[in-house]
């Protein structure tokens, strides 16, 4: 049995070089990376387009693994395809509706 493909879903910025997710993706083959058009002015609709596409291009239901927004953004991917994802893991999700801790553009 073969194990599924990674899909790193960055949140909000992008996940940098330093970053937990960009190294677990340098260091594993099965790992992917949704690339989202524009990280610092995240739009709900492009963005969840953009997983879509990712997860339709891979050889079988990947595992997403999101942190922050991304988890948020995993949360309306099953809401709206509900399919298509073997499993995911959710690190640190965002208060998207925290006026003190979230940007206007993200709540």
């Amino acid at each position: 049995m073969s194990t599924p493909p990674i899909l790193i879903v960055p949140g909000l910025h992008g996940s940098g070089p330093g970053h937990w997710q960009s190294r677990w993706e340098a260091a594993d083959s099965s790992c992917s990376r949704v690339m989202q058009r524009d990280w610092d002015r995240p739009d709900l609709a492009e963005w969840l387009d953009t997983l879509q596409r990712c997860i339709a291009s891979c050889a079988s239901p990947p595992v997403l693994v999101a942190h922050s927004l991304a988890c948020a953004l995993v949360a309306h991917w099953v809401g709206k395809f509900g399919q298509g994802a073997s499993a995911a893991l959710l690190v640190c999700p965002s208060d998207v509706e925290s006026a003190a801790h979230t940007p206007p553009e993200v709540r």
